[in-house]
């Protein structure tokens, strides 16, 4: 798993993976990532370990270049974590950084 880990990592240092089909569609950076993954780990239970399992395998398919599907419960989580659906001041990372470049963003926002 570790192996798996640093590959997806590095290749979203490389440039940011694409994952999710439309309507969810996101574009994961190298900040992001290891984000996403370290937020799997806040619980040993079951689901929460199905959860991490299922994140990984769609960034390795991603980081491979193959096209991924998210379940509804991740893109639901992609989006709360890396865009400003969900927040009431539409806070999310800094404005300063391109929504192609880095962050993690719904097709409708990302062209």
């Amino acid at each position: 798993m570790r192996a798996t880990i640093d590959r997806v990592v590095a290749a979203a240092e490389r440039a940011p993976l694409t994952v999710g089909t439309a309507p969810d569609v996101f574009r994961l950076d190298g900040s992001q990532v290891p984000a996403l993954l370290f937020a799997g780990l806040a619980s040993d239970l079951d689901p929460a370990r199905a959860g991490l399992a299922e994140q990984l395998s769609v960034l390795a398919k991603a980081a491979d270049g193959q096209p991924t599907r998210v379940s509804p419960g991740f893109a639901a989580f992609l989006r709360e974590a890396f865009t400003s659906a969900g927040s009431a001041t539409g806070s999310t990372a800094p404005s300063s950084t391109p929504a192609s470049a880095s962050t993690a963003t719904p097709a409708s926002t990302a062209r």
